[in-house]
C-alpha cells in the first residue's frame, strides 16, 4: 500500500464503507494494511474485521476516535524501524481479540487503556503500559511467549489486569500473568494486577520493577502457596539469590517480609507457602537493601507497679537499635531507654524493658527502630494507667478482632467491666475474678464496627480506657 496521510487514508474507509451502509456500521475486510504513518479512525468513521482476518501495522499505530470491531482477528504491530515507538491510542474503547506485537527495533507504546479478550502474543519488543492497563478480562485472555526480551512493562506506572474465579486452585497461573496460586480455600473472583513500579520503603529498601495487587472476595484463612515469577531485566540490580517474598496490605506503604520456602534462579521464580492473606506482593533483597523491619507487636502491662513493656520482629535487615520513649499525655515524648538490636535476621526475635516508674494516671510509650544508617520509623503508641490499690490497661490498641485486659490488684476479689459506644450504649460486660497481682483476660470484638468505644469498671472508681477497633 503507497503511503497515504491519515485523513486521506480514512477518507478511503469511508467512502467503502458509505457503498454498503450509510451508518458507517458494516466491516471492512483488512487482511493486511503496512505504512508508516498508521491508522486513525476519526469519530463517525467504522474499522470491522472479521474472521481470522490479520491487521498489520508496521512501524507505525493505532489511534481509534470512531468505532473499532476486532471480531475474531489479530491486529499485528511490527517493525524495523530504528526511530519511534508504535502506539495505541486514542478516545474510543480498543477491544482487540488477539493482540500481537512484534516489532525487532522499538516498542509498541499505549497511549490509552485496552482490553484483550483472546491472546496477546510477545514475539519480539516490549508493551509499553506508558501508566495505562492492559485488561485480560474474566474469559479467556492470556500472555503468549512473553520473554526477557519481548516482555509487558511500564516502569512508569500502569498495570495488566486479570480476574478469575478460583476455587481451591492447584498451581494456577491466571492468564499466565506470572503468579502461580494453590490453595484449599475458596477465593472467589479474584482480580490480580501486575505492575512494574519499582516498590520502595521509608528506610530505604528497593524491589524488583514488578509487583502483583491480588485481591480475592475471600481473603482470611488462605494458607496460599504462591509462585512469583520475574525476568532478568526486571531485577534493577537486585541479587537473584537473595530475593524474598514480601507483602504490603497498604498499597505499599509498609512493608511485611514473608520470606521464602524456594527460589530457581534458572526459571526465574520465587516461592512461598502457607500465606493467610494477599494484598500486594512483590519480591526484594532479604540483604542488600531490603525493604523495612516488620514489627510483630508492641505491649505495655503493668505489673505490681512498674510497666512490661514487650515487643518482638519477625525479621531484622541493618536494624541499629530500638529506643523506648514514653509521654504522661500522648503528645510529648521522652527518651525513656536503648536497647540494641540483632541487626540482622529472618527469624522472630523478642525483647523486653522493665519501667520502674510509670507516671501516675496514664502513661504512654512507644518504639523507636534506628536503622544503621539513621533512618527511623515509629511504632503505635500503647499505654497503662496506675491508680492506688488498682490499676488496668488494654494491649493492642488500636485492636482489630481482641484485646487483652491486664488488671493488677493489691487483693483478691470480683470485678466487673462494661464496654460501651460513643452515646453510652451497654455492648458487653464481663466478670472478672481478680487475684492479688496480675490478672489477664481475652475480650473479643470482632463482630463490632470499626471506630471507637470505651472500658469502664463498675466497681472501682477509675477512668474509662478508650478502645479503638481498626
Amino acid at each position: 500500500m503507497p503511503h497515504m496521510k491519515c485523513e486521506a487514508f480514512t477518507n478511503t474507509i469511508k467512502k467503502d464503507i458509505l457503498a454498503v451502509s450509510k451508518k458507517y456500521a458494516l466491516l471492512l475486510l483488512l487482511p493486511l494494511c503496512t505504512r508508516s504513518q498508521g491508522i486513525t479512525i476519526t469519530p463517525g468513521a467504522s474499522l470491522a474485521l472479521t474472521g481470522n482476518a490479520t491487521l498489520t501495522i508496521q512501524d507505525g499505530g493505532l489511534t481509534n476516535n470512531g468505532t473499532f470491531s476486532a471480531g475474531g482477528s489479530t491486529v499485528l504491530f511490527s517493525g524495523t524501524a530504528a526511530t519511534g515507538n508504535s502506539f495505541i491510542g486514542g478516545g474510543g474503547p480498543m477491544v482487540f481479540y488477539h493482540l500481537t506485537v512484534n516489532k525487532t527495533s522499538n516498542d509498541v507504546l499505549l497511549n490509552s487503556n485496552i482490553a484483550v479478550n483472546g491472546n496477546l502474543t510477545m514475539q519480539s519488543g516490549n508493551l509499553q503500559l506508558n501508566n495505562y492497563t492492559v485488561d485480560l478480562g474474566s474469559g479467556a485472555g492470556a500472555i503468549l511467549g512473553e520473554n526477557n526480551n519481548a516482555r509487558i512493562t511500564g516502569t512508569t506506572g500502569g498495570t495488566v489486569n486479570k480476574t478469575v474465579t478460583l476455587n481451591a486452585p492447584v498451581s494456577v497461573n491466571p492468564g499466565n500473568i506470572g503468579v502461580e496460586i494453590t490453595s484449599t480455600a475458596n477465593l472467589g473472583s479474584t482480580l490480580i494486577k501486575r505492575g512494574h513500579v519499582q516498590q520502595t520503603s521509608s528506610g530505604g529498601g528497593l524491589s524488583i520493577h514488578r509487583y502483583f495487587d491480588i485481591i480475592p472476595t475471600n481473603n482470611s484463612a488462605l494458607s496460599a502457596n504462591l509462585k512469583f515469577y520475574y525476568f532478568d531485566n526486571e531485577l534493577a540490580g537486585r541479587n537473584k539469590p537473595e530475593l524474598t517474598q514480601w507483602e504490603s496490605s497498604d498499597g505499599g506503604t509498609h512493608w511485611s517480609y514473608l520470606g521464602q520456602d524456594q527460589l530457581d534462579n534458572t526459571n526465574d521464580w520465587v516461592l512461598k507457602n502457607t500465606i493467610a492473606t494477599f494484598s500486594r506482593m512483590t519480591l526484594a533483597s532479604n540483604i542488600n537493601n531490603p525493604l523495612p523491619v516488620q514489627l510483630l507487636y508492641f505491649n505495655a502491662t503493668l505489673n505490681n507497679g512498674t510497666t512490661l513493656l514487650k515487643w518482638a520482629t519477625a525479621n531484622e535487615f541493618n536494624n541499629d537499635h530500638f529506643e523506648l520513649e514514653r509521654s504522661p499525655k500522648g503528645d510529648i515524648f521522652t527518651w525513656l531507654a536503648s536497647i540494641k538490636s540483632h541487626g540482622n535476621s529472618d527469624v522472630q526475635q523478642y525483647y523486653e524493658y522493665t519501667d520502674p516508674h510509670p507516671f501516675d494516671g496514664n502513661t504512654y510509650y512507644r518504639l523507636k527502630q534506628v536503622d544503621i544508617d539513621g533512618n527511623f520509623r515509629y511504632s503505635p503508641i500503647v499505654s497503662v494507667r496506675t491508680i492506688a490499690d488498682f490499676s488496668y490497661s488494654t494491649y493492642p490498641n488500636p485492636a482489630k478482632d481482641k484485646f487483652v485486659l491486664s488488671i493488677n490488684a493489691t487483693t483478691a476479689g470480683e470485678g466487673q467491666f462494661v464496654l460501651t459506644d460513643l452515646s453510652g450504649k451497654t455492648l458487653s460486660v464481663r466478670e472478672v475474678h481478680l487475684a492479688a497481682g496480675s490478672n489477664t483476660c481475652e475480650w473479643d470484638i470482632s463482630r463490632l464496627p470499626k471506630g471507637v468505644y470505651f472500658l469502664r469498671s463498675c466497681h472501682i472508681s477509675i477512668p474509662v480506657i478508650k478502645i479503638i477497633r481498626e
